[in-house]
């Protein structure tokens, strides 16, 4: 028996008469809660671009529950925590986001459960990204491979891919040109497995980009020449602006001026008839 006092979660008061009651309501409370986190739009799989003062309050609430609940002894599924750790970071409570990570990553190794390992991994990437002070590029990349080595063994292609191309810019970031190449050609090498056409483009994009970089004219041009065919055959119109701007310095770099000057030209007019600046598509150089 405890006694007559009250636990305070944000505007609800719990009596507690015995330990057992406490934890049934915190629990009852916890699971509306994560409801309402879940319609605002955190769940193991997603969270909202952004959140409202009112969203933010009704994430904070929830912590609190949470942390009660640990307090309590009662163990929170590994799936919630994930959902809790997406809450946090939004709401820029970076240390509880990856304890929340943490913890549902070593329920998931304990019982084996690789797509839940590879959320909590993911999670913490993106923690990384978003929260400066925490950046360690080195944590970074030892994540990324851990989530490339779970993805390739269980045959997820598509998420190995993808933490290979962020690797490859992490090395471009540590101007190890070499190493960036490697792990473009693998992301090609699946991409193109998987006939994700359009996918391939980055990488291609970013092995010409190296090519140039490394005085390698034909290469490079031969790369955004494929990369401009595939986005012709399967793209939007103004997705060519990229490698038509990039083929275009190519030759004006060789003094070929006519033909730099055409598809320069080529790619203004495509930015004027669609009203943009830059194309919609082409990737940004993010390594989350």
């Amino acid at each position: 028996m405890i006694g007559n006092d009250s636990v305070h979660v944000g505007d609800i008061t719990v009596n507690q008469v015995d330990e057992e009651s406490v934890k049934n309501t915190l629990k009852q409370i916890f699971d509306e809660q994560m409801a309402e986190l879940a319609k605002i739009g955190f769940t193991k799989d997603s969270s909202p671009t952004e959140l409202t003062p009112s969203q933010e309050a009704e994430v904070r609430q929830v912590l609190e529950i949470s942390e009660k609940l640990t307090g309590h002894g009662i163990e929170i599924d590994p799936w919630s925590e994930i959902a809790l750790g997406n809450a946090a970071k939004h709401a820029k409570s970076f240390y509880s986001s990856r304890e929340y990570y943490i913890s549902a990553l070593q329920k998931f190794q304990s019982q084996e459960i690789w797509t839940g390992q590879i959320a909590a991994y993911i999670g913490l990437t993106q923690l990384l990204v978003v929260n400066r002070s925490l950046q360690d590029l080195r944590e970074l990349e030892e994540l990324y491979h851990w989530i490339v080595r779970i993805s390739e063994k269980y045959g997820d292609k598509s998420t190995q891919s993808s933490h290979l191309f962020k690797l490859g810019l992490l090395a471009e970031h540590e101007n190890d040109l070499e190493k960036a190449k490697q792990y473009y050609e693998k992301v090609l090498f699946i991409d193109k497995e998987l006939g994700n056409h359009l996918e391939t483009t980055l990488s291609l994009s970013r092995l010409g980009k190296i090519a140039e970089w490394r005085g390698e004219s034909n290469s490079a041009e031969l790369l955004f020449s494929e990369v401009l065919s595939i986005i012709t055959e399967y793209g939007e119109e103004a997705d060519q602006v990229y490698p038509l701007r990039n083929l275009a310095f190519i030759y004006f770099t060789r003094g070929q001026l006519d033909k730099a000057g055409q598809l320069f030209g080529n790619a203004q007019e495509i930015i004027n008839s669609e009203k943009e600046n830059e194309s919609n598509w082409f990737f940004t150089d993010d390594i989350s």
